[in-house]
């Protein structure tokens, strides 16, 4: 009953249950004990894609005091702005133009140095400061698009990754409209990519989000395409401006028949919805070029630049051709 979305205010929201349980006498005599037990309990529910249940188990412990020491320090790094905004340029196949550049977080953590993506992300959603950390790296984004226009020339697109938690517990446009407004940032140089997986978990309530967002002039492109389990008749009706093809398919072309497969359908289905296709991880030439001579149009990866901060980024675009 809890997954069915609810309208208040004219916004829609959308919730889900993770429980945790502990048993007396097994695990703990008194209440504060079983209480504390059920909410590492909890901590692995939502681990477990969130909406389940966990029975709580002694190993569990200090896996969780990981965690919790990990949180604290991420509400840190928000207060103490210890994030940064990466960027990987995405070219086009056939000019080898750069035509446009993923913005990618990272994390200046005091003691452990730059962490990825991967090694907080996940905890960043579980406690919704996904929400805070997104807005920062999509007004940064925003702000730097600008700068890198008046100093570089740039006039590509920047693609911002976007949690599903952002867009379903927040007023994200809202948000995005005010930040358009304040950075005087382009509607269409701005690209939204949400994951397969989030999109295809309600459908029918992502055509009425996506088509807000789309209605704003924001493009909108669908990530890690591949790995999930999508409903063609749902996806023909999605408002999406481009599919990028996961890396996991990219990395065997062309060696393996049953990747170079995958990623064609990819193409074909891409270009049979007046989609474009972006492939990821590209870093070699043999794979630029299947993809290219079977109709992919763009790609990014260590072929072409790894993801940079925002000084190397102006340098490096100085010596690359701009689209």
């Amino acid at each position: 009953a809890l997954e069915e979305p609810f309208l208040t205010h004219e916004k829609q929201f959308f919730l889900s249950a993770s429980i945790g349980i502990s048993q007396y006498p097994q695990h703990g005599n008194s209440s504060e004990v079983l209480i504390k037990n059920a909410d590492i309990a909890m901590y692995k529910a939502k681990n477990a894609g969130k909406n389940t249940y966990r029975f709580y188990a002694r190993e569990m412990s200090s896996q969780t005091r990981e965690e919790v020491d990990t949180e604290n320090a991420l509400k840190v790094a928000i207060k103490e702005k210890q994030f940064i905004v990466y960027y990987q340029p995405q070219v086009n196949l056939k000019t080898k133009q750069i035509i446009g550049l993923e913005a990618l977080v990272r994390w200046r953590h005091p003691v452990r140095g730059l962490l990825g993506p991967m090694q907080f992300i996940r905890l960043c959603e579980d406690t919704k400061m996904i929400i805070p950390i997104g807005e920062y790296v999509f007004k940064q984004a925003c702000e730097d698009l600008i700068n890198l226009k008046e100093e570089t020339g740039f006039e590509g697109r920047v693609s911002i990754n976007v949690s599903g938690i952002q867009i379903e517990h927040s007023d994200f446009l809202g948000f995005l409209e005010k930040t358009l407004a304040e950075t005087f940032v382009s509607p269409s140089h701005l690209e939204l990519e949400i994951t397969e997986s989030v999109i295809m978990k309600n459908p029918k309530s992502w055509i009425e989000i996506l088509s807000s967002i789309r209605r704003l002039g924001v493009k909108i492109a669908i990530d890690d395409f591949g790995t999930g389990y999508s409903s063609l008749s749902y996806l023909r009706k999605l408002p999406i401006d481009k599919l990028k093809i996961d890396m996991s398919f990219v990395r065997d072309i062309p060696a393996e028949e049953d990747a170079c497969a995958i990623a064609k359908s990819i193409i074909n289905l891409s270009d049979s919805m007046k989609m474009v296709t972006l492939a990821e991880g590209i870093e070699t030439e043999a794979q630029e070029a299947y993809l290219r001579e079977n109709g992919c149009e763009e790609g990014q990866g260590y072929l072409y630049a790894k993801p940079m901060d925002i000084q190397s980024l102006k340098n490096f675009l100085q010596d690359y051709p701009i689209g």
